[in-house]
């Protein structure tokens, strides 16, 4: 097929009479018409390029390319050569990859059109005249696709905030440029850009890279905890003004409020949420209503961040700060085949879940099983469970690819618990159940982690 040359859109040509049922049609070849057909001799010559294929659509989508909506083919990320990529149908609310089924079987495209005025009989001016204009090799299908995330980081990171200026300004990019771009529909696109580490800045968008991130929740965290201020109702001015003296790059880095309010974004209360009053206030009052430049902090959501910073502290750091004895390892460490790529051993390196927990219940001052701090991180943190060690993890930096996905996952560590894989790989797979697809790709083993107990868990399919 030939390469991607920008955005190639589609449209719906303009329909002529329909075909009375029963009734002959008398058929001719266009002027232009160019045969598709191969002799059995050259089916190692290239094949002939045709301008024309069949494309099965949703109900939905074609009701809307009906209705004059606009849809485009874009490149997917991720080819060495561009060119090279896989193709992705967009449209104005969604993402599809295309698949081209090849059919053996001659398929030829016709217009029917009423015939010009003639001397001929009534019921050849019926039947009309049907003109073959093009042969197609096969047809298209779509699947639902995820948004390409990796090409709007590759397109932005050039241009993120908080880096060391090299000179050379780099390209700053609109909204329009990104929809041109990135091979998703208008409408993900957007929302993505709101739900990720994305922000506009005076009509361009930025990256906030997770270094910054990282480095504005523990300022902004540190003052609101140095000045007292209310997490409730923290006035974003002054917080802004603050940040802008404490993070490196100054006002470089967090240029407004809007940049500030995105980095801590994962700390904010969500609207109407209670979490972020205090428990006195909780039980009077409703969740007060946002203000302009007014941030409302979520106290549990602070935690959790405090709470993983714990965890990329050296663990001998962390155990001296909280006092804790020395770990003992765990019996099942030994019954790894081989170490993962990326995974400390059982020599102290990282925390044991049992260890993180209790720093849990002296920051919390709760008594949250070990269990129960695992459910409030989420995603957050995965378990070694042949070590009982507790790990970082950033969802967003994984492949979009699920399959791509599996495989770092299986890099981070050798083995994981159905359910922690499927949390982690379901939302790669657009329209496709998790749970079958684990068990196509992945291979069950049962392992003795507990004396007597056999715990069912996923490894590679393939050494």
């Amino acid at each position: 097929s030939s390469p991607f040359l920008g955005i190639v859109s589609l449209s719906l040509f303009e329909t002529a009479m329909a075909l009375a049922s029963g009734q002959p049609v008398p058929v001719f070849y266009s002027n232009d018409f160019v045969s598709m057909d191969q002799e059995v001799s050259d089916l190692s010559a290239p094949k002939t390029e045709t301008s024309w294929c069949l494309l099965e659509l949703p109900k939905d989508q074609l009701e809307a390319l009906e209705a004059g909506q606009r849809f485009y083919f874009q490149e997917l990320s991720g080819a060495e050569v561009s060119g090279d990529g896989w193709a992705a149908l967009c449209t104005a609310n969604a993402t599809f990859g295309v698949e081209f089924l090849e059919n053996s079987n001659t398929i030829l495209l016709g217009k029917v059109a009423a015939p010009e005025a003639s001397e001929e009989g009534l019921a050849e001016k019926k039947a009309g005249k049907c003109t073959i204009f093009a042969q197609c090799r096969g047809q298209l299908i779509v699947k639902p696709e995820k948004v390409d995330v990796n090409k709007v980081r590759e397109l932005l990171a050039p241009s993120a905030l908080g880096q060391v200026s090299t000179g050379t300004a780099p390209e700053l990019l609109d909204t329009a440029a990104l929809k041109y771009e990135v091979a998703a529909g208008s409408d993900e696109l957007m929302a993505l850009l709101k739900e990720g580490p994305y922000v506009e800045v005076e009509g361009k968008w930025r990256l906030i890279p997770e270094r910054l991130e990282r480095e504005i929740l523990d300022v902004a965290v540190t003052i609101i905890t140095a000045m007292g201020w209310k997490l409730e109702a923290v006035d974003g001015k002054d917080l802004l003004h603050e940040v802008q003296k404490n993070v490196r790059g100054g006002e470089a880095a967090v240029p407004n409020l809007a940049v500030l309010e995105k980095g801590l974004k994962s700390i904010l209360a969500e609207p109407g949420d209670k979490a972020a009053q205090s428990d006195k206030e909780a039980t009077t009052e409703s969740q007060p209503k946002s203000l302009p430049g007014v941030l409302a902090v979520d106290k549990q959501k602070v935690t959790v961040f405090r709470a993983l910073q714990v965890l990329r502290e050296p663990a001998a750091k962390v155990r001296e700060r909280f006092n804790l004895p020395p770990p003992q390892t765990k019996p099942s460490a030994n019954k790894r085949p081989r170490l993962a790529q990326g995974v400390a051993p059982s020599t102290g390196g990282a925390l044991q879940l049992d260890e993180f927990a209790a720093t849990w219940r002296e920051l919390t001052d709760t008594e949250a099983s070990s269990e129960e701090v695992l459910k409030i991180l989420g995603n957050n943190a995965y378990i070694d469970d042949f070590e009982g060690t507790i790990h970082v993890m950033d969802v967003t930096l994984l492949p979009r690819d699920a399959s791509l996905r599996l495989k770092r996952l299986f890099e981070v560590q050798s083995h994981w618990r159905p359910e922690r894989l499927a949390a982690l790989i379901a939302p790669a797979l657009a329209g496709v159940k998790v749970d079958p697809w684990l068990l196509k790709n992945a291979r069950q083993v049962f392992v003795e982690l507990e004396p007597g107990v056999e715990s069912r868990m996923l490894t590679k399919k393939f050494s």
